[in-house]
């Protein structure tokens, strides 16, 4: 317990300080462009912005006093090796949920002069946008002197088999096949980019070197991206005793219990391969619960009844090695790996009842000798997600659970869980 406690210190210390430092000015060198074209050296304070920022704060030369710059005064800047462009682009502000679509469901587009971050810049740019209100956009402009047009992902309401869903228009993967279309080799791995920084810089870096083109700059991004999961779902528990230690867990034959079982994962994506390969690692909840009543008889004078019953609370740390296949919609996966469990034991008891002739006798002790707190488990799985969505299925073989001389046993668990990946 100390030691979580300590954990959770160290993590409250962590967001406590990096939510202050996120509130402090930390003035960088950078330079602007201003709108006569020159270029002037200075301090900028830089915050590692979530979302663009709509005015940056700008030190020249030697003076003291910043001076403040909106994307109408400048044309650019750059701080922190991040680029940043001013542009006047359509801000796709559609509303994302079926609520507000059901009362009005036309797009919601605005004309808006904003800082854009130059993720690739060669003959051909990408450019991203975030906004607290509306998320993420990314723009793209052909020709140094091309128009920036906006890759437009929406929500919509469809109707689909006589109702109304709410669907993801995904009309980015046509407007850059239609910019892409003189590059044949490319246009396949257009509708394979989701609408990430990642997939869609490798695939405009891609493009300029198909056009025999030089890029300029590349935006540094994360090596490699997170997916928070939850997950619920059920579990079917068996336990099984095997050698010379225990006559009773041996004899007994334990059904198969089926128990809800909770769980919180992070997912690590690596960029490589079309982010085919991630580790999965998983915090999970699973309850258990067994028994079996063994009728030990010599004659109808003399037999025994013994009632075993146990159970407990396992929390589940997986690690595991996920492949998914880069399909288009609904994606496939199947992953390996280890999971070292902590058991907490809550239910342990037999109970025996001796009959001889016309006198019962009962006596009460524990069923399991040697319980074991920590085990491990060897755990495969496959299972399919369509966008944030997904289903799992999942065999997990675990160890001894007890440490008795002569008694051995194992676990075979099948989990079934719904997950949301955010």
């Amino acid at each position: 317990m100390r030691i979580f406690m300590k954990y959770y210190a160290v993590l409250l210390a962590c967001f406590v300080h990096t939510s202050f430092l996120g509130a402090q000015k930390l003035y960088l060198e950078g330079s602007i462009t201003d709108n006569e074209n020159q270029i002037r050296q200075g301090l900028i304070d830089y915050r590692d912005w979530n979302y663009n920022p709509e005015l940056i704060r700008f030190i020249h030369g030697g003076d003291k006093t910043p001076l403040t710059f909106s994307p109408s005064t400048i044309k650019s800047f750059s701080v922190n090796n991040e680029n940043f462009i001013s542009a006047e682009v359509t801000v796709d502000r559609t509303p994302s949920k079926m609520d507000e679509l059901l009362i009005d469901g036309r797009r919601v587009l605005a004309e808006e002069n904003v800082f854009l971050r130059v993720l690739v810049n060669g003959e051909t740019d990408l450019y991203y946008f975030s906004e607290r209100q509306s998320g993420k956009h990314f723009y793209i402009r052909k020709n140094t002197n091309g128009e920036i047009i906006e890759l437009a992902r929406y929500n919509a309401i469809s109707e689909i088999e006589g109702r109304k869903k709410l669907v993801t228009r995904d009309d980015y993967k046509d407007q850059l096949e239609n910019i892409m279309n003189d590059c044949r080799m490319i246009v396949p791995l257009v509708h394979l980019a989701d609408y990430t920084a990642g997939d869609l810089t490798r695939l405009v870096k891609e493009y300029n070197k198909c056009m025999g083109k030089e890029v300029n700059y590349i935006a540094d991004l994360p090596s490699v991206e997170y997916q928070i999961r939850i997950s619920a779902g059920i579990s079917a528990f068996h336990l099984d005793f095997f050698g010379s230690g225990s006559r009773d867990l041996t004899t007994a034959l334990f059904p198969i219990t089926y128990k809800p079982v909770a769980a919180v994962g992070l997912d690590i994506i690596f960029p490589f391969a079309r982010k085919t390969f991630s580790v999965f690692n998983e915090l999970g909840y699973q309850p258990w619960e067994t028994g079996d009543d063994i009728l030990w008889f010599e004659n109808e004078n003399e037999y025994e009844d013994v009632d075993i019953s146990l159970g407990g609370r396992r929390i589940r740390l997986l690690s595991a090695f996920t492949y998914t296949y880069p399909a288009r919609k609904l994606k496939p996966y199947i992953y390996a790996g280890m999971v070292n469990v902590f058991n907490m034991l809550t239910l342990n008891n037999k109970t025996t009842v001796t009959h001889f002739y016309t006198s019962e006798t009962e006596t009460s002790d524990i069923a399991l000798p040697g319980y074991r707190r920590y085990t491990q488990s060897l755990t495969a799985g496959l299972g399919v997600k369509y966008k944030n969505a997904g289903i799992d299925l999942r065999y997990e073989r675990g160890n001894d659970i007890t440490s008795s001389i002569n008694l051995n046993s194992c676990t075979n668990i099948v989990f079934v869980h719904l997950h949301y990946s955010f």
